[in-house]
């Protein structure tokens, strides 16, 4: 490090626990670029944001809980971050910042690197969170024919078909929305090109846990998950010994981290680096 080292950040809270640091510190290292990434547990994105400005920071990564109010204390966003209501990534240039969202378009970059174009596909995506907000809206954004979106029945879901409605009416794209309780799962599995598990189904006290059954995956299936503690969840698992293609979930982690180095940098992140960072 040196006075021209440039610095960038993951902010949030928690987040100690990020595996970022690891990640871009080896890359940065293995290409030989002058540069340092750290952690802020922060609890104002707005003073986080300024005093990072102010500091000269080169980037940033936004996790939870602050993805959707950084917005308001940065000077542009991308068309997608706004779209999503939610920003991942942040750029300082020229005294300016300015807001990415990387989520959905890092899983979706990892599933085409297995052979399965977006454009054009039928998606069966499940749960209405954060990640899964990202997933459809980048989906519809890039030429998916259809996205099928699948949560338990909650308030919150009139308004979030409102929203699916609004875009599927911007971009052509064929979003629904469908409840677990009100059956139709198997035959969404069916018809679905890439099937993708935007739920907490799979981690912690749900570790052993699937929302599919293994009897409706076949070998032309793509099956993805956002879940990635453990690395290998249930889901993939029983992805793999249908034949099907598997995108993990520590894969999205490293698609958005390769798409927010792009940005940053204009470097090409070599994945096999980055890999060995976060599962050492």
């Amino acid at each position: 490090m040196d006075a021209r080292t440039q610095v960038f950040a993951i902010i949030g809270n928690p987040a100690r626990h990020s595996k970022s640091p690891e990640l871009h510190n080896a890359v940065f290292a293995h290409l030989g670029i002058n540069a340092v990434y750290v952690a802020h547990e922060v609890d104002d994105a707005g003073v986080a944001v300024a005093s990072m400005r102010a500091l000269g920071y080169a980037g940033a990564n936004v996790t939870m809980p602050f993805k959707a109010d950084v917005i308001e204390h940065l000077d542009s966003v991308s068309e997608v971050a706004r779209e999503m209501n939610a920003v991942n990534t942040i750029t300082f240039r020229g005294g300016r910042a300015h807001g990415d969202n990387t989520d959905g378009a890092g899983l979706l970059s990892e599933i085409e690197a297995e052979g399965t174009p977006v454009t054009g596909s039928r998606i069966l995506l499940l749960g209405t969170g954060g990640a899964a907000s990202s997933i459809w809206t980048q989906a519809a954004l890039d030429g998916a024919a259809a996205v099928s979106v699948f949560n338990r029945a909650k308030p919150e879901l009139e308004s979030i078909g409102a929203t699916l409605s609004r875009l599927s009416e911007r971009t052509g794209c064929a979003l629904s929305l469908q409840t677990f309780e009100g059956g139709g799962l198997e035959a969404a599995c069916a018809e679905a090109d890439i099937i993708i598990n935007a739920t907490s189904v799979g981690m912690d006290r749900l570790a052993d846990d699937t929302l599919v059954d293994a009897r409706w995956i076949t070998p032309r299936h793509t099956v993805a998950d956002v879940v990635y503690h453990p690395r290998i969840t249930r889901l993939i698992a029983e992805a793999r010994e249908a034949d099907a293609k598997t995108v993990e979930g520590l894969r999205m982690l490293l698609g958005q981290a390769a798409i927010a180095e792009k940005i940053w940098l204009g470097i090409d992140m070599p994945m096999e680096v980055a890999y060995r960072a976060v599962t050492s």
